[in-house]
């Protein structure tokens, strides 16, 4: 017979100090002891979806503890429950599509959506409506997108309202055409840095040159003008200098 004393049948509670989205870990602080948390430890908030549960910086959350098996001298978070984030699986691609015009009646704001395209939207009476990807408009709704709509019975959710013509989504319709945050860093990272343009005078000297030969000609009092080259090749404005 086990102990009731056992850590791992014992419900604890703690406060999420830090939680990576991306990668999917964090740790728990409690009281005093960092306890690891991954994210498939987490409940979702919405079961059948797989939407929400995602812990983030800040939250209290109820856990219970096991020795990590790669490491049995460290304890980690299981069946982890009350985060308030997200998942970063359904939020891929946020804020990367414009949305086209709406021609929607309605307004509300996305409760949830998961990557097989379905989900709920909370309308501004209060009510909820179900979603489809086959029934928005141009983009993709994302979890948080503020979106417009018309409303039809649902026969997917019998008794609830369905929500059709969706429009206002930031994702790209397709996810192959979302990037991660971790990928557009990386891009940033690799972006070369901006090439200087000088400027040379008639004598082929650098523009402001000081030499005799350019302070006999007055070529010495030309204002420096550079122009900066982006990575893609377009010119940025000049850049004026005072020659020295």
């Amino acid at each position: 017979m086990e102990s009731l004393l056992d850590p791992s049948r014992v419900r604890m509670s703690g406060r999420i100090t830090r939680f990576h989205s991306e990668r999917g870990w964090g740790f728990i602080d409690m009281n005093g002891v960092d306890v690891m948390v991954h994210v498939n430890d987490c409940k979702p908030e919405d079961v059948e979806l797989f939407t929400g549960g995602q812990p983030q910086a800040g939250d209290w959350v109820t856990f219970e503890i096991e020795p990590r098996k790669d490491n049995p001298g460290h304890m980690q978070a299981k069946r982890v429950v009350g985060g308030t984030d997200e998942r970063c699986c359904n939020t891929k691609g946020k804020g990367q599509a414009q949305p086209v015009p709406g021609t929607g009646k309605c307004f509300g704001v996305v409760k949830c959506f998961n990557t097989k395209g379905l989900g709920w939207i909370l309308c501004a009476d209060g009510s909820l409506a179900w979603v489809e990807l086959a029934d928005c408009v141009g983009t993709r709704p994302v979890t948080g997108d503020q979106v417009q709509f018309d409303l039809e019975p649902s026969e997917a959710q019998p008794g609830k309202m369905q929500a059709v013509n969706v429009t206002g989504g930031t994702a790209p319709m397709d996810l192959r055409d979302a990037i991660l945050g971790k990928d557009l860093a990386r891009q940033a990272a690799q972006a070369p840095a901006p090439a200087l343009t000088l400027k040379r005078n008639a004598n082929g000297h650098l523009v402001g040159c000081v030499c005799a030969a350019c302070a006999q000609s007055g070529m010495s009092n030309i204002p420096v003008v550079t122009t900066i080259v982006g990575p893609d090749g377009t010119q940025a404005i000049p850049v004026l200098g005072v020659p020295r």
